[in-house]
């Protein structure tokens, strides 16, 4: 075979370029084919009426003509190239293949985007480790069109990565989740709450975007019903829910009210109704595109994708958090871990708070958008993002996933349902419905549950808007703080496997303290459910605060490093009540003599008042008392009971 760069001296041109206008033939050839002199005449002919028939955008007339001009001359290497190139364009690509692929075995003289178009139509046909070969051929010629080579590059390393995935396959069986909410119409974008029994999605009617939610009920999805409270206003798009339900973030544009092209709006439940549509304000929202929200930390922390100044590429994602004031920080861009020179969009950030997919065309991957998974590192830092594989990524459209809070049960956007079609080309566009899918472990995030708060006063009744922190047991770090709503309640997101320390408190009320333990033990199905009551000081005399959160190295009476964050609640509440006296109480299991236990008992409770004393509340203040193994809480045949009773408490007492 030979590559020809300029025309050959004895050659006569045919003075067609390979234009794109002409009916999108081929790939962008840049130079005149080049016909022999002695080529025959008739074939000669044949070819040019087949040039004149795509002027005249008659495709398959074309074909013809040029396979007429090879039947007359079958090393006619411009017509073979001709009809590769229609042939292309019309999506036959086995037979496109078959002209080019003789192109390059035979001996005339070819232009270098033959080895182009040949990784283009081998590409489309799946035959990736073919189409790196043909793309890194092309790339050698380095005198060829910038914007060629730039994307002969990139088909080249997407083409290596498929090869790769596809002979790596994931296990991936995607069931249509059903007709309660798949219809002939798109439906894309689902988001779920933390328990999995809402599903919000968007649903295009004609030109039209509208907002639905169905519930999981008997074990499957319900019929789908609009929100309203939304469509009647509006038309909305790309949105989130927050775990509990309680709040909604999505997307309208070209809207009055609005301070760019699109813009987040959200609307949440107060006094168990949804309020109208608001918009998130200038501190979220910019001059530009602003859209496909996604929130964690129970909506707290929002993350979207947007084309405001101060991107990256051409659209970046951003995180905003609401702030103690209920404003929402400055948005902050993710940054070159995340974002590229091109476009990442569809971000779904887990219920786990760290685990972030995302769609980009620019990280190598199979088809003009894959989806991508990155774990936050920090605030400022993630890892690189890891293409999710084959076959979830595919050259089909997919996108827009949603994993369930175990990280089990995936919900994915995709007209796969169309596949066959598609691939032969019969369909421009086809619709998109959601499916449920079995996530594989090596992509899934870390597996969480939820807690559910309902913070009342004990005496009233009333609902309090209690201030709830929860802190990693082992690392000390604050895993979440924040406020519960109006009506008392929180739902705070926990990655399973960890230990945490809980504190409930308000203004003027003593503090409820709580451990968790979550090593694998409950699941979605079981979530932790508390019913707290705080009471204020003087309501009652004889009512024990368990200290749950202030533990001792084994048999002795040193204090556990994270003991101390529980005794500063404990100093906080004599601090600004200093009308308090308090009574510190020692307890212990039955392991060991009742001498020894009452006397470890006595040490661990001094061991608390001489933290509290040395912060300066007063020793006359706090007394201290050891009652050993004799005020057992559960039963000491068990571990589980033993741990209950080995215990620090504290009563208020009368001075």
């Amino acid at each position: 075979m030979r590559v020809v760069l300029n025309k050959a001296p004895n050659m006569r041109s045919s003075l067609m370029a390979f234009l794109l206008i002409l009916y999108g033939v081929s790939c962008g050839f840049s130079q005149n084919l080049a016909i022999p002199e002695d080529m025959d005449k008739k074939a000669v002919k044949f070819y040019e009426k087949g040039l004149s028939s795509l002027k005249e955008r008659e495709a398959m007339e074309a074909i013809d003509h040029f396979s007429k001009a090879l039947k007359r001359s079958e090393d006619f290497t411009a017509a073979r190239i001709m009809r590769g190139s229609v042939r292309y364009n019309l999506k036959d690509y086995q037979q496109a293949e078959k002209d080019f692929l003789k192109v390059l075995a035979g001996d005339e003289e070819f232009p270098p985007k033959v080895y182009f178009t040949t990784g283009m139509i081998q590409w489309k046909l799946d035959k990736f480790e073919q189409a790196a070969q043909n793309f890194e051929q092309f790339l050698k010629y380095d005198d060829e069109d910038e914007r060629f080579l730039q994307k002969a590059k990139r088909l080249y390393e997407r083409s290596l990565f498929s090869a790769k995935a596809v002979a790596n396959p994931l296990t991936f069986n995607p069931v249509s989740v059903g007709d309660a909410i798949n219809t002939e119409a798109n439906e894309y974008l689902p988001s779920l709450t933390a328990d999995g029994k809402i599903m919000l999605f968007t649903r295009r009617v004609g030109k039209y975007e509208f907002l639905y939610r169905s519930k999981y009920e008997n074990g499957k999805w319900q019929e789908a019903e609009s929100m309203d409270i939304i469509n009647q206003y509006m038309e909305s798009g790309a949105h989130a829910i927050s775990a509990d339900g309680k709040l909604i973030v999505f997307t309208s544009c070209e809207r009055s009210d609005g301070y760019g092209s699109c813009d987040l709006y959200y609307t949440r439940i107060f006094d168990g109704r949804w309020i109208p549509p608001r918009n998130l304000g200038q501190h979220v929202n910019s001059a530009a595109w602003d859209s496909q929200p996604t929130l964690a930390d129970n909506g707290r922390t929002l993350y979207f994708a947007s084309n405001r100044q101060g991107t990256i590429g051409k659209k970046d994602l951003w995180v905003t958090r609401r702030l103690p004031s209920g404003r929402w920080s400055i948005p902050r861009n993710l940054g070159p871990d995340i974002n590229t020179s091109g476009d990442e969009k569809a971000p779904f950030i887990h219920f786990d708070g760290s685990t972030l997919y995302f769609m980009s065309n620019k990280h190598i991957g199979m088809g003009d958008f894959d989806v991508f998974k990155s774990t936050r590192i920090s605030d400022t830092a993630w890892t690189t993002p890891e293409n999710l594989g084959y076959p979830i990524n595919t050259k089909f459209h997919d996108g827009t996933l949603s994993i369930d809070i175990l990280g089990e049960k995936g919900y994915i956007t995709s007209d796969r349902h169309h596949e066959k079609e598609l691939r032969k080309g019969e369909l421009a566009h086809s619709e998109t419905d959601i499916y449920e899918f079995t996530v594989p472990k090596k992509i899934r995030p870390n597996p969480s549950t939820f807690v559910v708060f309902d913070i009342s006063d004990r005496k009233t009744g009333d609902p309090l808007e209690a201030h709830i922190e929860v802190i990693d047991a082992k690392s000390g770090k604050v895993n979440f703080h924040g406020i519960a709503d109006e009506e008392g309640e929180m739902l705070v997101v926990l990655p399973l496997d960890h230990d945490y320390s809980v504190r409930v408190s308000h203004d003027g009320y003593a503090f409820f303290s709580e451990r968790i333990e979550l090593e694998g033990i409950y699941t979605l199905d079981d979530p932790f459910v508390y019913d707290v009551e705080l009471w204020k000081p003087g309501d009652t005399e004889e009512e024990p605060v368990v200290l749950k959160n202030i533990l001792f190295k084994t048999g002795s009476a040193e204090l556990e490093a994270h003991s101390y964050s529980e005794i500063d609640y404990l100093y906080k509440l004599l601090n600004e009540n200093p009308e308090i006296f308090i009574e510190i109480r020692g307890h212990t299991d039955n392991v060991g003599t009742p001498e020894d236990n009452q006397e470890l008992s006595l040490s661990r409770a001094r061991s608390v008042k001489s933290v509290l004393v040395d912060k300066g509340i007063s020793e006359s203040r706090i007394k201290v008392k050891g009652f050993g193994e004799s005020r057992p809480l559960a039963d000491n045949d068990t571990e589980e009971g033993r741990r209950l009773n080995r215990r620090t408490e504290f009563i208020i007492i009368k001075p």
